[in-house]
């Protein structure tokens, strides 16, 4: 009786550490999608004085009224790659410039690939960065 107990304690042990070793891998390691977004050379006037990059980048944060994430309250590494591409696709010259960007989840024909020379930035997204998404839009469904 006490050997059969032993063996079946081992197997639901060993169960248990394999779900929990499954759990972590699919949280920190695992990539279920990379995103990808590419900003072309090619930019366009917006015909507003400025002096700095970062008075245009505000510009366009505070008057860029199409983006349905809220930067406020949208997890950390969302919020990280809309400023790394709002960094590279917003420059001052004289007045404030902007680069058409495109990529997944920014424009539905996206073929996947970037056209040659244009930036390429990409995000692999990993379960952590999936469930703060959810949670992100759960809370926002419920805000509403």
């Amino acid at each position: 009786m006490g050997l059969i107990l032993k063996i079946i304690s081992s197997i639901f042990l060993l169960l248990i550490l394999i779900a929990v070793g499954t759990g972590i891998y699919f949280y920190k390691f695992h990539v279920f999608k990379t995103i990808k977004i590419c900003i072309p050379e090619q930019a366009q006037d917006l015909i507003y004085p400025c002096s700095t990059d970062k008075f245009c980048e505000t510009l366009f944060k505070n008057n860029f009224t199409e983006m349905s994430i809220d930067l406020e309250t949208a997890p950390i590494f969302i919020q990280v790659m809309i400023d790394e591409v709002i960094n590279e696709s917003i420059y001052c010259n004289q007045t404030c410039y902007i680069k058409k960007f495109y990529g997944d989840y920014i424009t539905e024909d996206f073929s996947g690939q970037c056209n040659i020379g244009d930036k390429e930035i990409t995000r692999d997204l990993h379960g952590k960065e999936g469930l703060e998404f959810v949670k992100y839009l759960k809370n926002k469904i419920t805000e509403e």
